[in-house]
């Protein structure tokens, strides 16, 4: 199998559960790839510090916590980042797409309420409901099971 170079955009996950998110879904993927090269772009040292397999660098750019500047860079600069690097792959955690790249990009919610006009509550183990990227939905959610 041919090594992959993976960039995780973990720049909007500085405090609480978004630093943990972020920093055991990396360890947790390069663990089970370790054929594969992670690239970590993240704006806190609580991300950035790890711990990491060795098949993880993380690049540190603390500016970007400010959300006006990383929305920007996101869309500006991130794309000549992606291509530099060769990444094969770009996962957002951010939940937000990179739109000029041609780069494959999986974007990742955290919060199932970004679809809500009110806050969801749901038992555990209940399904979420979910919008495809780039799907309309004619006002019926999608389920999947979380």
């Amino acid at each position: 199998m041919t090594a992959r170079s993976i960039a995780v955009n973990a720049l909007s996950h500085a405090i609480g559960g978004g630093v943990a998110v972020a920093r055991n879904l990396t360890a947790a993927m390069a663990r089970e790839r370790p054929d594969a090269d992670f690239t970590l772009l993240c704006s806190s040292h609580e991300v950035a510090d790890g711990p990491y397999p060795g098949n993880v660098r993380s690049i540190l750019h603390p500016s970007l916590r400010s959300l006006p500047l990383r929305t920007a860079w996101e869309q500006i600069r991130l794309p000549g980042v992606l291509e530099r690097m060769r990444a094969d792959v770009l996962l957002g955690l951010g939940g937000f797409r990179v739109f000029a790249t041609r780069i494959p990009q999986i974007s990742v919610w955290q919060n199932p309420n970004i679809y809500a006009r009110t806050a969801i509550w749901r038992p555990t183990g209940s399904p979420l409901p979910v919008k495809p990227h780039g799907t309309e939905i004619a006002g019926r959610p999608t389920t999947v099971n979380a």
